[in-house]
C-alpha cells in the first residue's frame, strides 16, 4: 500500500474512532439528565458494597480500616472560625450542637451552592444559601476543625439517585455513642421515653418499627423546621427508610483541596465530582441492605459496571486516536515534512 493510500485510511480510521468516543460520551451525558440522575452516576461509581446496620454500629476508635477519617489540616479560615470562644466547650456533642445552631442563622431556603466549603459556609450564612448537601458538608468541615468525630448518613426516594437527603451524625465523647443532627430540616430525634437525642441507626430502626417511634424534635426553636406539619416530618423520612447508605469517610478537606477537584469544580459541581472520583478523594459509599432495597442495588451494581466497562472502552479509543495521530505526523502528506527533531 502506498504511504498516501495509507494516510487516506488512518484519517478514515481517526475519524471512526473519534465518532465512536463522541457515541460513548453521548451516551454517558444522556444518562446523566435531569441532575437527580447525575448523582445516580456518581453513586454507582462510588459505590462499595453493603453494610448490615449491626456492621455500621462502630466507634471512632473502633471504626473499619477503610473507612477514610480525615487526615488533612483543617484550613486556616475553618480553624480560626471554631476557635471562637462561643465554641469553646466542654464535650463533642454539646460543641457540635453550637457549630450547627450557627449555620441556621438564615435558614431561608434558598437553593443549592455546589462550591468549595469556604464558599459554601459563607453564602450559608450570609445569604441564606445551601441545601441538605451543603450543610453536611460544611457542618463536617467544622466538627473536624473542632476536634468532633462525624459521620454523613443519606437516604434515597429513587433508588439512589439525586432525590434523598444528607444529614450528619456525631460521636459523643462524653456518652460514647452516635448522635444524629439533621441541621437543614432542623430536627434531632429523640426517645420516646427518655428523651435522649438517638444515634442515626437507632432512628432508622424506629421508623422501621424495630423500637418505638422517635420523636422527631425542632433542634434550634430559633430557626425553621423542614415541616410546619409534623406528621408529614414522620412520612418523609419513613419513605426512605429502605434506602439508607453510610458515605465511606469524612475527608471533606482532602477532597477541597485537590487542585484538580477545585479546577473543575469551578465549572461545574458534577465535574468537580468527577475528578474526585478519578483522583481518588471522592467518599465510597456503602448501602444498608434490606429486601426492599435488594433489587435497586443489583440495578446499582449494574450501573457501575456499564459505566466501567465505557470508560475501558473510551479509553481504548483515546490510545487509538493517540496512535493514529503519531502516526500521521511521523508520516505526513505530499508536501509536508515529519519532524525528527535537531
Amino acid at each position: 500500500m502506498s504511504a498516501s493510500r495509507r494516510r487516506v485510511w488512518l484519517v478514515r480510521l481517526l475519524k471512526l474512532d473519534l465518532a465512536v468516543l463522541l457515541l460513548l460520551v453521548a451516551w454517558v451525558l444522556s444518562q446523566a439528565v435531569p441532575s437527580s440522575e447525575a448523582v445516580r452516576l456518581r453513586n454507582a461509581l462510588v459505590l462499595d458494597g453493603t453494610v448490615s446496620a449491626a456492621g455500621a454500629e462502630w466507634s471512632p476508635q473502633q471504626a473499619p480500616s477503610d473507612f477514610r477519617f480525615e487526615q488533612h489540616k483543617p484550613s486556616e479560615f475553618f480553624q480560626r472560625l471554631t476557635d471562637r470562644p462561643e465554641f469553646k466547650l466542654e464535650g463533642s456533642w454539646v460543641r457540635a450542637q453550637a457549630l450547627g445552631r450557627s449555620l441556621q442563622v438564615k435558614l431561608e431556603d434558598k437553593g443549592a451552592i455546589m462550591k468549595g466549603l469556604e464558599e459554601s459556609y459563607t453564602r450559608i450564612v450570609e445569604r441564606g444559601e445551601g441545601y441538605c448537601g451543603d450543610f453536611a458538608d460544611v457542618f463536617t468541615a467544622m466538627a473536624y476543625a473542632s476536634g468532633i468525630a462525624t459521620r454523613q448518613w443519606s437516604f434515597s426516594f429513587d433508588g439512589y439517585g439525586g432525590n434523598g437527603h444528607i444529614f450528619n451524625e456525631v460521636w459523643d465523647d462524653k456518652a460514647n455513642k452516635w448522635r444524629a443532627l439533621d441541621i437543614f430540616n432542623n430536627y434531632v430525634f429523640l426517645d420516646p421515653e427518655s428523651g435522649e437525642a438517638l444515634s442515626a441507626l437507632e432512628f432508622r430502626a424506629s421508623l422501621r418499627g424495630e423500637r418505638p417511634m422517635a420523636r422527631i424534635a425542632q433542634f434550634n426553636p430559633a430557626a425553621r423546621v423542614g415541616f410546619v406539619i409534623p406528621e408529614k416530618a414522620v412520612a418523609y423520612y419513613r419513605k426512605g427508610m429502605d434506602q439508607w447508605y453510610l458515605w465511606w469517610g469524612n475527608h471533606v478537606f482532602t477532597t477541597d483541596a485537590n487542585p484538580a477537584v477545585d479546577m473543575l469544580g469551578r465549572i461545574s459541581r458534577h465535574a468537580g465530582q468527577l475528578a474526585a472520583i478519578a483522583e481518588g478523594v471522592q467518599p465510597r459509599m456503602r448501602i444498608v441492605e434490606t429486601p426492599a432495597s435488594s433489587a435497586e442495588i443489583a440495578r446499582m451494581l449494574e450501573l457501575k459496571e456499564r459505566l466501567l466497562l465505557m470508560g475501558k472502552l473510551a479509553a481504548g479509543l483515546l490510545i487509538v486516536a493517540l496512535a493514529i495521530g503519531i502516526a500521521l505526523k511521523l508520516h505526513p502528506s505530499k508536501g509536508g515534512r515529519a519532524f525528527h527533531g535537531r
